[in-house]
């Protein structure tokens, strides 16, 4: 199994230095995905889509989660 929460202490660690940091940005938001917390991931890879409008890593990722947390939401209210 993979140390996700040591990806999200380093990511994390990594941001306090380097705030503006839009790689670390969404390494944080992958790691969060994969521990299933959809919703600090939607927010942190919004925060680089924001920051850099054009990239690629985050817009497919921010498609994704998105994804899931409509299916969610979905599944919440019509279940």
């Amino acid at each position: 199994q993979e140390d996700y929460s040591g990806a999200v202490s380093l990511a994390e660690q990594y941001l306090k230095k380097y705030p503006r940091n839009t790689k670390a940005r969404i390494l944080l938001a992958r790691a969060e995905m994969a521990q299933g917390k959809y919703e600090p991931a939607y927010r942190r890879l919004k925060e680089a889509v924001a920051s850099e409008p054009g990239n690629v890593d985050a817009l497919y990722y921010l498609g994704i989660v998105a994804g899931i947390l409509s299916q969610s939401e979905y599944e919440r209210l019509y279940a």
